[in-house]
């Protein structure tokens, strides 16, 4: 992929998040924007600890592939 590419998923990947955050922070008091920032920590926390355990697997067994 070239970098344009790059550029527009990663755009559309914040664009959802920035969306869910703030369906999730609808409800909750709007005064201020540190309900907002803790939705969004938590949801990137939910989204990145599976994609990094995922990453970290993929790389110990391609990893075992190549050495044998």
């Amino acid at each position: 992929m070239k970098r344009f590419d790059w550029f527009i998923a990663l755009f559309l990947i914040v664009m959802g998040l920035t969306c869910l955050t703030m369906s999730a922070t609808w409800m909750m008091d709007t005064g201020s924007i540190r309900p907002y920032l803790t939705n969004f920590l938590q949801i990137c926390l939910w989204i990145g600890i599976p994609a990094l355990g995922v990453g970290i697997t993929y790389y110990v067994i391609k990893r075992k592939r190549r050495d044998s």
